[in-house]
């Protein structure tokens, strides 16, 4: 076998596997992990559109150019324990260029309840009082962000309860910056993390296991492999 004719082979393979596994489905992933695992000893601080309003943010940092699709994070229904049955989350993105994010988000986009939410099986307490920490993720409407740094926040809407307010996981005794926000005082800033994470696919896509894309790919080399060599002696018969 020549070199043109082991190249054209790979060309012709991996222009199939593309278009079996097109877009992101082998590319896709995360673009900023800033720990989304609640454990016992996480802390929690409110971000609710409930009276007073209050948005908690953390910060992220891109490196490159994105498109932000999904989101993962954590957080509780306090003080009673009782999650409301509808959700009405709110994601917001500020700029953070500058010393601070300012009140204008770039965007804002109602998640509501298309939440994906569970018990993590830990728990935030305080005092006599305990509290389920839940995780969460959803699909979001795509947003594409160029390098730079950002605020995340992740707000619920609990007017419709009257013995909860929700807050989001943050962890204590890691570098970071998080912030609350308040109408009559602006942005407050704290030395933790929230648990977020940003993908860049959506929750609950179709990626085929390791295992299936390498058979795939042998599969498609042979295939390759077959149709360059009767185009081969396709040519060599219209020759002779």
């Amino acid at each position: 076998m020549n070199c043109r004719f082991f190249f054209s082979s790979i060309k012709l393979t991996m222009l199939l596997v593309v278009s079996i596994f097109p877009g992101s489905s082998l590319m896709a992933g995360i673009i900023y992990d800033n720990g989304v695992s609640p454990s016992d000893g996480d802390q929690a601080r409110r971000s609710d559109l409930s009276s007073p309003s209050v948005f908690s943010g953390d910060d992220f940092v891109l490196s490159a150019d994105s498109t932000l699709r999904s989101i993962e994070w954590s957080g509780i229904y306090w003080a009673d324990n009782t999650p409301q049955a509808v959700d009405n989350f709110s994601v917001r993105i500020y700029d953070f260029s500058g010393a601070n994010p300012g009140g204008f988000p770039l965007t804002t986009i109602n998640v509501g309840n298309n939440v994906n939410r569970t018990d993590s099986g830990e728990d935030f307490s305080l005092g006599s009082y305990s509290s389920d920490i839940f995780s969460y993720s959803a699909n979001i409407t795509p947003i594409a962000l160029t390098a730079g740094r950002y605020v995340l926040s992740i707000y619920n809407d609990t007017s419709v309860d009257n013995n909860d307010d929700w807050f989001w996981s943050y962890k204590t005794g890691v570098d970071g910056v998080d912030l609350s926000f308040l109408a009559t005082t602006g942005w407050t800033e704290y030395s933790s993390i929230h648990d977020f994470r940003l993908r860049d696919d959506s929750i609950g896509s179709s990626v085929p296991e390791p295992s299936s894309i390498l058979l795939s790919i042998l599969g498609l080399g042979m295939l390759g492999l077959s149709v360059i060599a009767r185009r081969r002696r396709l040519s060599v018969s219209a020759t002779t």
